[in-house]
């Protein structure tokens, strides 16, 4: 089967620099040579209209009525827009202003709130105080208490030292009649 080729026959290369037409047909003819500008124009031949010819006409009354009807959709649409953005500002409107209440209730809870903490933060204070000096006399209370628990024990050891120690030189009398004290009421 013979090989068939698809692409175009090769054609020598002509060098860019070399055209086989005129650059620049549409040029401005030249005033000292007008043959050559005028080669390939046409002359164009229209037949004039008259002003009122029915195409114009038809076409004045198409633009008129078309005028209208976008003026009036206009409107329509700016009557619209205008009461769609009166409601949607009203609407922000009252969004802002209860905004504005939330934030100022918000802004005298956390005054109220901040009196609060410095109300308790003294009064910690305080039982904190209360509470050292508690702690204070306690423990002087503890000390007392525990030097009259040693006195003691020894006022009561000196107590039965000196009884066993009088005891040695105690004599005991008995069976001797007690005498009765007489009245001086007589």
């Amino acid at each position: 089967m013979p090989r068939v080729q698809r692409s175009p026959p090769t054609v020598p290369c002509i060098s860019l620099a070399q055209t086989q037409s005129e650059p620049d047909l549409m040029q401005v003819p030249n005033e000292a040579e007008p043959e050559k500008g005028t080669i390939n124009v046409i002359p164009r031949c229209k037949r004039p209209r008259s002003e009122l010819s029915p195409g114009k006409l038809h076409l004045a009354t198409f633009k008129y009525e078309l005028n209208m009807n976008l003026n009036d959709m206009f409107q329509k649409w700016q009557e619209a827009h205008e009461k769609n953005s009166f409601k949607i500002i009203e609407n922000q409107n009252t969004i802002l202003t209860k905004l504005v209440s939330d934030v100022n209730e918000i802004k005298l809870q956390n005054t109220q709130i901040q009196n609060l903490n410095q109300e308790i933060e003294k009064s910690m204070i305080f039982i904190n105080e209360q509470y050292e000096d508690l702690k204070e006399r306690i423990s002087k209370l503890e000390k007392e208490r525990s030097f009259l628990i040693d006195h003691n024990k020894s006022l009561e050891n000196k107590l039965k030292y000196i009884q066993h120690s009088s005891r040695c030189a105690s004599i005991v009398i008995r069976n001797v009649p007690m005498k009765e004290k007489k009245s001086s009421m007589v």
